[in-house]
C-alpha cells in the first residue's frame, strides 16, 4: 500500500480545499485531478451512498455549488498514518442562500502514493446542523 510523508499529505489537503474554495466551474476540475478516476467521494458523509467516479463525482460538486455559497474551510490538525490523510477542520459557507453555517467537522482521505491522488474521501459532522435550514 505505501506511505507518503506528512508534508506531502498536508500539500496534497491544502491544494484540495484552495480549489474547493475558488468555488468556480473550473474549480470542480481542479478538484477532480486530484482524485483517481475511480475514487469514491462520500459527498454528504458515510450514511449516503458515494460519488464514485470523476463523472458521479462532477455531478456531485456541481449540486454542492448550488445549495453551498461563499464556501470556505478553516484547516485546523492535519494528520498522516500511511497513505492515509486526517483533517480537522471548520467549513463556514451560506446553506441555500438561507443561513451562514459554521460546520465543524473531520475529514479522511486515502491517497495512492504511486501518484498522490486521492481514492477515498469521507467527512464526518453532525447532520443536526442543517435540520433546521430545510
Amino acid at each position: 500500500m505505501g506511505s507518503i510523508s506528512l508534508s506531502e499529505g498536508e500539500l496534497r489537503v491544502r491544494k484540495l480545499f484552495s480549489a474547493f474554495e475558488r468555488g468556480t466551474e473550473d474549480s470542480v476540475e481542479a478538484v477532480l485531478e486530484l482524485f483517481a478516476e475511480d475514487a469514491i467521494f462520500y459527498v454528504w458523509g458515510p450514511t449516503l451512498p458515494p460519488a464514485v467516479g470523476h463523472d458521479a463525482m462532477r455531478t456531485a460538486f456541481k449540486g454542492l455549488s448550488t445549495v453551498l455559497q461563499d464556501f470556505k474551510a478553516d484547516l485546523g490538525t492535519v494528520a498522516v498514518s500511511g497513505n492515509v490523510v486526517f483533517v480537522e477542520r471548520v467549513e463556514r459557507f451560506t446553506y441555500k442562500g438561507k443561513k451562514a453555517i459554521e460546520l465543524p467537522l473531520v475529514g479522511v482521505g486515502e491517497i495512492r502514493p504511486s501518484d498522490g491522488k486521492f481514492t477515498l474521501w469521507k467527512d464526518y459532522f453532525d447532520s443536526k446542523v442543517f435540520a433546521d435550514v430545510q
